[in-house]
C-alpha cells in the first residue's frame, strides 16, 4: 500500500460480498487466506479477470489488505505482472434481476468487446 490509498479499491457491496464468501468457506473447513485477483488471456477482446480463493500465498504476490468498519478485513493477493495492469481499478458488485456478481472499473481499459466480458488496453 502507498501513501495515496490501497492501488485497488472496493465498493462497500463488494466488501461485503467477499467477507461473505470468505466466511461461508471457513465455515466449511476450508483454509482461505483472501482472494486472488488475476488477469486472464481468453474471451474475444484478449483479456479478462478471474478471481479464487487464496490457501497459501506465493513469494511473488503483493498483498493488498482492506479493512471497513463494521466488516473487517479481505485480503487481496495480486501477481506483480496484473498488478501493473490494474491500478486504479474499482472492484463493485451489483445485483440485477437477471444477474449478479463483481464489476472490474479499471481506468487503463481502452475497450471491451461486443459482449461485454472481456477487455483490451
Amino acid at each position: 500500500m502507498n501513501s495515496t490509498g490501497p492501488p485497488i479499491t472496493v465498493s462497500t457491496l463488494a466488501f461485503q460480498k467477499f467477507v461473505e464468501l470468505i466466511d461461508e468457506r471457513k465455515r466449511k473447513g476450508k483454509s482461505t487466506l483472501g482472494i486472488r485477483i488475476k488477469l486472464l488471456s481468453k474471451g474475444c477482446g484478449g483479456n479478462e479477470y478471474g478471481m479464487e480463493y487464496v490457501e497459501e500465498a506465493t513469494l511473488c504476490d503483493e498483498v493488498v489488505e482492506l479493512v471497513q468498519e463494521p466488516g473487517g478485513k479481505v485480503v487481496l493477493f495480486v501477481d506483480p505482472k496484473t498488478m501493473l495492469r490494474i491500478i486504479g481499478t474499482q472492484i463493485e458488485y451489483e445485483e440485477t434481476k437477471f444477474k449478479s456478481g463483481f464489476v472490474f472499473k479499471n481506468p487503463k481499459e481502452k475497450g471491451r468487446c461486443g459482449c461485454g466480458k472481456s477487455f483490451y488496453y
